[in-house]
């Protein structure tokens, strides 16, 4: 799942004042994998962090904490 293009948050850069912002978020689960994945994108849509929980539920509300407005998601 990826979101809509929003404000969800900065990534501060270590050892500089400049920070990245977080533009976009995803959502997934790796074959073989019991974790799920929240990943914090820039406007390019390149992963600049990641995150992992134990399950879908945890991940999507961190998500939705990051923003007052509801998420709108697209499953590619």
């Amino acid at each position: 799942m990826i979101s809509e293009k929003g404000q969800y948050g900065y990534i501060g850069i270590v050892g500089s004042n400049d920070n990245i912002d977080v533009c976009y978020l995803a959502i997934c689960q790796y074959d073989n994998d019991k974790k799920t994945y929240l990943f914090f994108c820039d406007e390019n849509m390149s992963v600049e962090q990641d995150q992992n929980f134990d399950n879908f539920e945890h991940a999507y509300a961190n998500a939705q904490g990051r923003t007052k407005s509801p998420i709108i998601w697209f499953c590619p």
